[in-house]
């Protein structure tokens, strides 16, 4: 939609324009209200608000009697002059601290901005991390915004070809090609697997302890472990336990990455060495010390896990190219 207009009446105050364009500007100001408001950048925003308050001024100075609150509202006292002001001036109060509540939320996922290239892969990890890599528009409209991506940058990846997204009605959905663009990324295998810094920094706050791990420098970790890297480094790791034709697995993302599509990536990889080890089911125990336990099991059980009885959350094992079903509780 495009909020500039050629017409030479649109820069004129509201006081200086005939009764037909005044009516005119009034509608149109109400007709792009939820597009400026879930699209505009902050200056269009307060820009459309000023503008239509004074249209809505100037039109109940004019036409008193054409409005509901003009003429006195539902009740026997009239509205005078001087409350109609006042209410506007509440109501525009009223916008202008939401915009500003919502800048100064904005202001540090700016700052935070790491570049293009991960802002992009933490972007399309958005899409992948959702059951059917798909987002409603506006959700990935203000993702985009979120992440620090311009509008320019956004529309590069349905451009692409091939194209790292595409339009499929309101939803923007993850292509082929956008899958493949997030797993360009390094599967590691430890031999053998020791507890250092690089460990240390992916579980950030997370107490290796809740998961059996004794987290000493250089010390011996058993069962095999795998990392992940990219091009900013070690972005998260991967451990499986095979016991009895199955496998616990763990996984670990850098705090810096969460979002990314960095876990979903290391779910895939795990998944594809169970089933090379012939394994039927991969499991997991988020344990109750877990500061985020009610969020990972959730997100375990979006990408096909079951829980049982026992509190395990289980999957089956991918076989000859058949995605991964949940087991049986």
């Amino acid at each position: 939609m495009d909020l500039q207009s050629t017409d030479h009446h649109q820069g004129l105050p509201a006081s200086m324009l005939s009764d037909d364009e005044l009516e005119r500007q009034g509608a149109r100001a109400h007709a792009t209200r939820n597009w400026v408001f879930l699209h505009g950048s902050a200056d269009q925003f307060r820009h459309h608000t000023e503008r239509m308050l004074e249209l809505e001024q100037e039109y109940l100075r004019r036409h008193p009697k054409r409005t509901w609150q003009g003429a006195g509202g539902a009740g026997p006292q009239r509205v005078s002059r001087v409350e109609q002001i006042r209410q506007a001036v509440r109501s525009f109060q009223t916008q202008m601290d939401a915009l500003l509540a919502e800048l100064a939320q904005a202001e540090p996922a700016q700052a935070a901005r790491s570049g293009p290239v991960a802002a992009v892969n933490r972007f399309l990890g958005r899409f992948a991390d959702t059951p059917d890599g798909r987002l409603h528009k506006l959700e990935a409209h203000q993702t985009a915004r979120e992440l620090g991506l311009s509008p320019t940058e956004v529309a590069t990846l349905y451009k692409l070809d091939p194209p790292l997204l595409a339009t499929h009605g309101a939803d923007r959905v993850l292509t082929a090609a956008g899958r493949a663009r997030l797993l360009e990324r390094t599967w590691i295998r430890e031999t053998p697997a020791r507890w250092n810094a690089a460990k240390a920094a992916v579980f950030g706050d997370l107490d290796p302890a809740l998961f059996g791990i004794h987290a000493e420098a250089d010390a011996p970790l058993g069962d095999e472990w795998w990392r992940v890297e990219d091009g900013t480094g070690v972005v998260g790791y991967g451990r499986l336990d095979e016991s009895w034709g199955d496998a616990e697995i763990l996984l670990v993302v850098a705090p810096g990455s969460h979002g990314s599509g960095v876990g979903t990536f290391i779910l895939d990889r795990l998944e594809h060495e169970a089933a090379a080890r012939d394994l039927n089911y991969v499991y997991n125990v988020v344990p109750d010390g877990h500061p985020a336990r009610v969020r990972t099991a959730s997100w375990l059980r979006d990408h096909g896990f079951t829980e049982n009885a026992d509190g395990e959350l289980r999957k089956r094992v991918q076989r000859d190219g058949v995605r991964g079903e949940p087991a049986n509780p």
